[in-house]
């Protein structure tokens, strides 16, 4: 049986004239996404402090209180940052069903608000969990280990915490990661 296309996607509202988080926020929410659950879900774009130091940009939202969320939480700390010193963005603003990778074409329908809301949100550094918003910054290997450059903002590239927690062999990897991060963030 053949898995039918998913669904065309609209074109995104114009971003003209948003100058806010929270205006982007509503822009997204319009946005007639086949991910967009409904009015009841806010999206997770970018969100946080606007002009913290740091951004981590994931794939999609940690569910809250999730060994991931607080394996994050605990790698800000281990650099000297709570969470509420950093913003966090997302590939695409909502979970996705079934807990699977977003899609290509998913990614690149979010991407200009993405952008966007980096403008916005004005961090400092980016720290790129994951290959995928890596490879926003950079799109030959290798990602891990060295300065990237995302809209023209330093971003350093680790794992993603769901690998490191599928993957301890990971974290010493991830450690030298966050070392190279946290040299600058304390310049």
């Amino acid at each position: 049986m053949a898995t039918p296309a998913p669904p065309a996607v609209q074109p995104g509202p114009s971003l003209a004239g948003i100058s806010s988080l929270s205006a982007l926020d509503a822009a997204v929410a319009s946005f007639a996404h086949p991910l967009n659950p409904g009015e009841d879900a806010l999206p997770r774009l970018v969100h946080g402090p606007v002009g913290a130091p740091l951004l981590v940009l994931a794939e999609t939202p940690l569910a809250p209180g999730s060994d991931a969320e607080r394996l994050l939480h605990a790698m800000l700390a281990a650099i000297g940052l709570g969470p509420a010193a950093a913003s966090f963005g997302h590939l695409v603003p909502w979970s996705v069903p079934g807990g699977r990778a977003p899609r290509d074409p998913e990614v690149a329908a979010f991407r200009p608000f993405l952008l966007h809301g980096l403008a916005l949100a004005r961090p400092a550094l980016v720290l790129a969990m994951g290959k995928r918003p890596a490879q926003l910054a950079a799109a030959e290997e290798p990602l891990r280990g060295r300065w990237l450059s995302l809209c023209e903002i330093p971003a350093v590239a680790t794992f993603a915490p769901a690998m490191l927690l599928s993957q301890p062999r990971l974290k010493a990897q991830a450690w030298a990661d966050l070392q190279l991060l946290g040299e600058r963030l304390s310049l």
